[in-house]
Protein backbone atom coordinates (compact mmCIF):
# COMPACT_ATOMS: atom_id res chain seq x y z
CA UNK A 1 0.00 0.00 0.00
CA UNK A 2 1.39 3.44 -0.93
CA UNK A 3 0.80 6.53 1.21
CA UNK A 4 -1.58 7.95 -1.38
CA UNK A 5 -3.81 4.89 -1.57
CA UNK A 6 -5.13 5.18 1.96
CA UNK A 7 -5.78 2.39 4.43
CA UNK A 8 -7.06 -0.78 2.80
CA UNK A 9 -9.65 -3.16 4.20
CA UNK A 10 -7.08 -4.34 6.73
CA UNK A 11 -3.82 -2.82 8.04
CA UNK A 12 -0.70 -3.56 6.03
CA UNK A 13 1.98 -3.03 8.70
CA UNK A 14 2.80 -5.98 10.95
CA UNK A 15 2.06 -3.95 14.08
CA UNK A 16 -1.23 -2.71 12.62
CA UNK A 17 -2.27 -6.29 11.84
CA UNK A 18 -1.41 -7.42 15.36
CA UNK A 19 -3.35 -4.58 16.95
CA UNK A 20 -6.39 -5.08 14.73
CA UNK A 21 -6.53 -8.71 15.86
CA UNK A 22 -6.16 -7.69 19.54
CA UNK A 23 -3.01 -9.77 19.76
CA UNK A 24 -1.32 -9.98 23.17
CA UNK A 25 1.81 -7.84 22.80
CA UNK A 26 3.44 -8.75 26.12
CA UNK A 27 6.12 -11.05 24.70
CA UNK A 28 6.89 -8.66 21.86
CA UNK A 29 7.31 -5.80 24.34
CA UNK A 30 9.62 -7.90 26.52
CA UNK A 31 11.78 -8.87 23.54
CA UNK A 32 11.92 -5.29 22.25
CA UNK A 33 12.98 -4.13 25.72
CA UNK A 34 15.79 -6.70 25.76
CA UNK A 35 16.93 -5.59 22.31
CA UNK A 36 16.93 -1.96 23.46
CA UNK A 37 18.91 -2.88 26.60
CA UNK A 38 16.28 -1.55 28.99
CA UNK A 39 18.28 -3.14 31.83
CA UNK A 40 20.77 -0.28 31.47
CA UNK A 41 18.25 2.31 32.63
CA UNK A 42 19.66 4.35 35.52
CA UNK A 43 17.62 7.58 35.64
CA UNK A 44 13.92 8.26 36.06
CA UNK A 45 14.10 10.70 33.15
CA UNK A 46 15.09 7.87 30.78
CA UNK A 47 11.69 6.17 30.97
CA UNK A 48 10.11 8.10 28.09
CA UNK A 49 13.20 7.55 25.94
CA UNK A 50 13.06 3.77 26.39
CA UNK A 51 9.29 3.71 25.82
CA UNK A 52 9.83 5.53 22.52
CA UNK A 53 12.65 3.18 21.44
CA UNK A 54 10.57 0.09 22.27
CA UNK A 55 7.62 1.45 20.27
CA UNK A 56 9.96 2.04 17.35
CA UNK A 57 11.28 -1.52 17.53
CA UNK A 58 7.73 -2.87 17.61
CA UNK A 59 7.01 -1.07 14.34
CA UNK A 60 5.60 2.20 15.56
CA UNK A 61 7.03 4.27 12.70
CA UNK A 62 5.39 2.16 10.00
CA UNK A 63 2.14 2.17 11.92
CA UNK A 64 2.25 5.98 12.20
CA UNK A 65 2.82 6.26 8.44
CA UNK A 66 -0.13 3.98 7.87
CA UNK A 67 -2.34 6.07 10.16
CA UNK A 68 -1.31 9.34 8.50
CA UNK A 69 -2.03 8.06 4.98
CA UNK A 70 -4.91 9.66 3.10
CA UNK A 71 -8.17 7.84 3.76
CA UNK A 72 -10.43 7.75 0.72
CA UNK A 73 -13.58 6.37 2.32
CA UNK A 74 -15.47 6.58 5.63
CA UNK A 75 -14.49 2.96 6.36
CA UNK A 76 -10.81 3.84 5.94
CA UNK A 77 -11.20 6.75 8.35
CA UNK A 78 -12.94 4.51 10.88
CA UNK A 79 -10.11 1.97 10.73
CA UNK A 80 -7.57 4.73 11.19
CA UNK A 81 -9.37 5.94 14.31
CA UNK A 82 -9.37 2.39 15.69
CA UNK A 83 -5.62 2.10 15.04
CA UNK A 84 -4.99 5.42 16.80
CA UNK A 85 -6.81 4.17 19.90
CA UNK A 86 -5.02 0.80 19.75
CA UNK A 87 -1.64 2.53 19.41
CA UNK A 88 -2.41 4.70 22.47
CA UNK A 89 -3.30 1.62 24.53
CA UNK A 90 -0.12 -0.13 23.37
CA UNK A 91 1.96 2.89 24.37
CA UNK A 92 0.36 2.80 27.84
CA UNK A 93 1.29 -0.90 28.08
CA UNK A 94 4.86 -0.17 27.02
CA UNK A 95 5.16 2.66 29.55
CA UNK A 96 3.83 0.42 32.30
CA UNK A 97 6.41 -2.24 31.44
CA UNK A 98 9.24 0.31 31.42
CA UNK A 99 8.03 1.62 34.78
CA UNK A 100 7.98 -1.90 36.28
CA UNK A 101 11.49 -2.60 35.03
CA UNK A 102 12.74 0.73 36.32
CA UNK A 103 11.33 -0.24 39.71
CA UNK A 104 13.27 -3.50 39.65
CA UNK A 105 16.55 -1.81 38.79
CA UNK A 106 15.92 1.07 41.19
CA UNK A 107 15.99 -1.45 44.05
CA UNK A 108 19.73 -1.70 43.50
CA UNK A 109 20.21 2.02 43.93
CA UNK A 110 19.13 2.48 47.51
CA UNK A 111 16.18 3.89 49.38
CA UNK A 112 16.28 7.35 47.78
CA UNK A 113 15.82 5.98 44.28
CA UNK A 114 13.19 3.53 45.48
CA UNK A 115 11.13 6.30 47.08
CA UNK A 116 11.42 8.41 43.91
CA UNK A 117 10.09 5.48 41.91
CA UNK A 118 7.22 4.66 44.29
CA UNK A 119 5.94 8.25 44.36
CA UNK A 120 5.23 8.05 40.63
CA UNK A 121 4.59 4.32 40.19
CA UNK A 122 1.13 3.02 39.32
CA UNK A 123 -0.49 2.05 42.62
CA UNK A 124 -2.43 -0.74 40.90
CA UNK A 125 0.83 -2.52 40.06
CA UNK A 126 2.73 -2.23 43.34
CA UNK A 127 4.25 -5.39 44.72
CA UNK A 128 3.13 -6.29 48.26
CA UNK A 129 6.77 -6.05 49.30
CA UNK A 130 6.53 -2.30 48.68
CA UNK A 131 3.43 -1.75 50.85
CA UNK A 132 5.26 -0.85 54.06
CA UNK A 133 7.52 1.69 52.41
CA UNK A 134 4.60 3.06 50.40
CA UNK A 135 2.52 3.47 53.55
CA UNK A 136 5.29 5.57 55.09
CA UNK A 137 5.49 7.73 51.95
CA UNK A 138 1.71 8.20 51.88
CA UNK A 139 1.57 9.20 55.55
CA UNK A 140 4.54 11.54 55.16
CA UNK A 141 2.92 13.26 52.16
CA UNK A 142 -0.42 13.53 54.00
CA UNK A 143 1.19 15.06 57.09
CA UNK A 144 3.05 17.59 54.96
CA UNK A 145 -0.10 18.62 53.15
CA UNK A 146 -2.10 18.74 56.39
CA UNK A 147 0.43 21.04 58.04
CA UNK A 148 0.18 23.45 55.11
CA UNK A 149 -3.58 23.77 55.45
CA UNK A 150 -4.17 23.50 59.21
CA UNK A 151 -2.97 27.00 60.18
CA UNK A 152 -5.31 29.91 60.66
CA UNK A 153 -5.44 32.40 57.81
CA UNK A 154 -4.74 35.66 59.61
CA UNK A 155 -5.47 38.99 57.96
CA UNK A 156 -2.87 40.99 59.99
CA UNK A 157 -2.95 44.72 59.27
CA UNK A 158 -4.28 44.14 55.76
CA UNK A 159 -7.51 42.58 56.93
CA UNK A 160 -10.59 43.72 58.81
CA UNK A 161 -10.19 45.35 62.20
CA UNK A 162 -12.08 43.60 65.02
CA UNK A 163 -13.51 46.70 66.74
CA UNK A 164 -15.00 44.94 69.77
CA UNK A 165 -11.82 43.08 70.65
CA UNK A 166 -9.65 46.15 70.01
CA UNK A 167 -11.70 48.33 72.41
CA UNK A 168 -11.62 45.61 75.06
CA UNK A 169 -7.86 45.20 74.72
CA UNK A 170 -7.28 48.95 75.22
CA UNK A 171 -9.82 49.65 77.97
CA UNK A 172 -7.07 50.46 80.46
CA UNK A 173 -5.42 53.09 78.22
CA UNK A 174 -8.11 55.82 78.22
CA UNK A 175 -9.06 55.28 74.61
CA UNK A 176 -5.50 55.16 73.24
CA UNK A 177 -5.12 52.25 70.83
CA UNK A 178 -1.92 50.54 71.90
CA UNK A 179 -3.11 47.10 70.86
CA UNK A 180 -5.12 46.33 67.74
CA UNK A 181 -6.98 43.13 67.14
CA UNK A 182 -7.57 41.79 63.65
CA UNK A 183 -10.18 39.30 62.56
CA UNK A 184 -8.98 35.85 61.64
CA UNK A 185 -10.75 33.31 59.51
CA UNK A 186 -10.37 29.57 59.58
CA UNK A 187 -10.28 27.38 56.52
CA UNK A 188 -13.54 25.49 56.64
CA UNK A 189 -12.90 21.81 57.12
CA UNK A 190 -14.59 19.96 54.31
CA UNK A 191 -17.22 17.31 54.92
CA UNK A 192 -16.04 14.31 52.91
CA UNK A 193 -17.81 11.18 51.71
CA UNK A 194 -15.35 8.73 50.14
CA UNK A 195 -16.65 5.84 48.03
CA UNK A 196 -14.04 3.31 46.91
CA UNK A 197 -14.33 0.46 44.45
CA UNK A 198 -12.26 -2.37 45.98
CA UNK A 199 -12.70 -4.88 43.16
CA UNK A 200 -9.74 -6.21 41.17
CA UNK A 201 -6.67 -4.03 40.78
CA UNK A 202 -8.65 -0.95 41.89
CA UNK A 203 -8.40 -2.27 45.45
CA UNK A 204 -4.70 -1.40 45.60
CA UNK A 205 -5.36 2.21 44.68
CA UNK A 206 -8.26 2.33 47.17
CA UNK A 207 -5.92 1.13 49.93
CA UNK A 208 -3.57 4.07 49.55
CA UNK A 209 -6.27 6.65 48.86
CA UNK A 210 -8.03 5.76 52.12
CA UNK A 211 -4.69 5.71 53.96
CA UNK A 212 -3.93 9.21 52.65
CA UNK A 213 -7.42 10.46 53.56
CA UNK A 214 -7.28 9.16 57.13
CA UNK A 215 -3.75 10.49 57.60
CA UNK A 216 -5.16 14.01 57.17
CA UNK A 217 -7.57 13.96 60.10
CA UNK A 218 -6.29 17.31 61.39
CA UNK A 219 -7.77 19.11 58.40
CA UNK A 220 -10.43 16.64 57.22
CA UNK A 221 -12.00 15.10 60.33
CA UNK A 222 -15.53 14.73 58.91
CA UNK A 223 -14.96 11.70 56.71
CA UNK A 224 -17.47 8.96 56.00
CA UNK A 225 -16.05 6.05 54.05
CA UNK A 226 -17.75 3.43 51.93
CA UNK A 227 -16.28 0.51 49.98
CA UNK A 228 -17.91 -1.73 47.44
CA UNK A 229 -17.55 -4.40 44.84
CA UNK A 230 -21.25 -5.06 44.50
CA UNK A 231 -22.53 -4.47 48.05
CA UNK A 232 -22.05 -0.95 49.44
CA UNK A 233 -20.44 -1.15 52.89
CA UNK A 234 -19.85 1.77 55.26
CA UNK A 235 -16.48 1.31 56.97
CA UNK A 236 -16.24 4.58 58.95
CA UNK A 237 -16.69 2.86 62.32
CA UNK A 238 -14.30 0.09 61.34
CA UNK A 239 -11.53 2.68 60.95
CA UNK A 240 -12.35 4.19 64.35
CA UNK A 241 -12.38 0.80 66.09
CA UNK A 242 -9.35 -0.87 64.54
CA UNK A 243 -7.14 1.91 63.23
CA UNK A 244 -6.30 2.54 59.61
CA UNK A 245 -3.84 -0.26 58.85
CA UNK A 246 -5.75 -3.12 60.50
CA UNK A 247 -9.02 -1.84 59.03
CA UNK A 248 -7.53 -1.73 55.53
CA UNK A 249 -6.34 -5.32 55.84
CA UNK A 250 -9.80 -6.48 56.90
CA UNK A 251 -11.53 -4.53 54.14
CA UNK A 252 -9.31 -6.00 51.43
CA UNK A 253 -9.66 -9.49 52.88
CA UNK A 254 -13.47 -9.37 53.10
CA UNK A 255 -14.46 -7.33 50.05
CA UNK A 256 -11.38 -6.77 47.89
CA UNK A 257 -11.21 -8.38 44.46
CA UNK A 258 -14.87 -9.37 44.13
CA UNK A 259 -16.91 -8.87 40.95
CA UNK A 260 -18.14 -5.32 40.35
CA UNK A 261 -21.74 -4.12 40.17
CA UNK A 262 -21.94 -0.31 40.24
CA UNK A 263 -25.72 -0.32 39.90
CA UNK A 264 -26.27 -2.49 42.96
CA UNK A 265 -23.63 -0.57 44.92
CA UNK A 266 -25.17 2.83 44.14
CA UNK A 267 -28.61 1.54 45.08
CA UNK A 268 -27.09 0.58 48.45
CA UNK A 269 -25.52 4.02 48.80
CA UNK A 270 -28.85 5.67 48.05
CA UNK A 271 -30.58 3.80 50.88
CA UNK A 272 -27.73 4.29 53.37
CA UNK A 273 -26.40 7.78 52.79
CA UNK A 274 -28.03 9.84 50.06
CA UNK A 275 -30.32 11.67 52.49
CA UNK A 276 -27.28 12.98 54.40
CA UNK A 277 -25.60 14.51 51.33
CA UNK A 278 -25.93 18.31 51.36
CA UNK A 279 -24.29 21.44 49.96
CA UNK A 280 -21.43 21.16 52.45
CA UNK A 281 -20.50 17.66 51.27
CA UNK A 282 -17.71 16.76 48.87
CA UNK A 283 -18.17 13.28 47.42
CA UNK A 284 -15.09 11.45 46.18
CA UNK A 285 -15.56 8.32 44.08
CA UNK A 286 -12.59 6.10 43.27
CA UNK A 287 -13.44 3.60 40.56
CA UNK A 288 -12.77 2.45 37.01
CA UNK A 289 -16.48 2.53 36.03
CA UNK A 290 -16.25 -1.02 34.69
CA UNK A 291 -19.66 -2.52 35.32
CA UNK A 292 -19.64 -5.93 33.60
CA UNK A 293 -22.30 -4.74 31.12
CA UNK A 294 -24.84 -4.07 33.90
CA UNK A 295 -27.08 -1.08 34.61
CA UNK A 296 -24.85 1.59 36.16
CA UNK A 297 -27.76 3.48 37.83
CA UNK A 298 -26.51 6.86 36.68
CA UNK A 299 -29.85 8.27 37.89
CA UNK A 300 -28.62 7.80 41.47
CA UNK A 301 -25.27 9.40 40.69
CA UNK A 302 -27.12 12.39 39.23
CA UNK A 303 -28.93 12.79 42.58
CA UNK A 304 -25.59 12.69 44.41
CA UNK A 305 -24.27 15.41 42.09
CA UNK A 306 -27.30 17.66 42.50
CA UNK A 307 -27.41 17.38 46.32
CA UNK A 308 -23.70 17.80 47.06
CA UNK A 309 -21.26 20.71 47.05
CA UNK A 310 -18.76 18.93 44.82
CA UNK A 311 -18.30 15.53 43.17
CA UNK A 312 -14.86 14.21 42.23
CA UNK A 313 -14.44 10.95 40.30
CA UNK A 314 -10.93 9.51 40.43
CA UNK A 315 -10.20 6.82 37.86
CA UNK A 316 -7.11 4.60 38.34
CA UNK A 317 -6.94 3.88 34.60
CA UNK A 318 -5.35 6.03 31.90
CA UNK A 319 -7.80 8.22 29.96
CA UNK A 320 -7.19 6.14 26.84
CA UNK A 321 -8.83 3.16 28.57
CA UNK A 322 -12.00 4.98 29.58
CA UNK A 323 -15.08 3.80 27.67
CA UNK A 324 -13.30 0.73 26.32
CA UNK A 325 -14.67 -2.74 27.01
CA UNK A 326 -17.22 -2.58 29.83
CA UNK A 327 -16.20 0.91 31.03
CA UNK A 328 -19.11 3.39 31.23
CA UNK A 329 -17.09 6.39 32.42
CA UNK A 330 -18.81 8.76 29.96
CA UNK A 331 -22.21 7.93 31.49
CA UNK A 332 -21.10 9.10 34.95
CA UNK A 333 -18.92 12.02 33.80
CA UNK A 334 -21.76 14.56 33.23
CA UNK A 335 -22.67 14.21 36.92
CA UNK A 336 -19.19 14.98 38.24
CA UNK A 337 -17.53 18.32 38.88
CA UNK A 338 -14.20 16.76 37.96
CA UNK A 339 -13.13 13.44 36.44
CA UNK A 340 -9.42 12.70 36.38
CA UNK A 341 -6.86 9.92 36.51
CA UNK A 342 -5.59 8.87 39.93
CA UNK A 343 -2.79 6.40 39.34
CA UNK A 344 0.01 7.26 41.73
CA UNK A 345 0.90 9.10 44.94
CA UNK A 346 1.70 12.30 43.06
CA UNK A 347 -1.84 12.31 41.65
CA UNK A 348 -3.33 11.85 45.14
CA UNK A 349 -1.26 14.74 46.54
CA UNK A 350 -2.26 17.03 43.68
CA UNK A 351 -5.97 16.21 43.99
CA UNK A 352 -6.16 16.74 47.76
CA UNK A 353 -4.06 19.88 47.66
CA UNK A 354 -6.55 21.41 45.25
CA UNK A 355 -9.48 20.15 47.31
CA UNK A 356 -8.18 21.83 50.46
CA UNK A 357 -7.23 25.01 48.64
CA UNK A 358 -10.75 25.61 47.35
CA UNK A 359 -12.76 24.14 50.23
Amino acid sequence: MSDGEGLQTSPSSSLGKALSKNKDMSLAITQAAIDEKLSSIVLFTQKNYFAYKIMQRLGGDLLSTEIRADANSPEHKRKQRELIKSRARLLDQVKDYVEQQYGIFAQRKGLKYREEYLQQAKLSQLDRLDYKLMQRLVQRAARKLASQHSRKRLTHKRGQLDVRKTIAANAAFDGALFHTRWKATRIERPKIVAICDVSGSVSRVARFLLLFLYSMQDVMPKVRSFVFASEMIQVTELFKQQGIELALEEIMKRWGGLSTDYGKALAGFQSQALASIDKKTTVIMLGDARNNQGDGRTDIWEKVFRQSKRVLWLNPEHRNSWDTGDSIMSEYAPWCGSVEPCRNLKDIERIFSRLLKYS
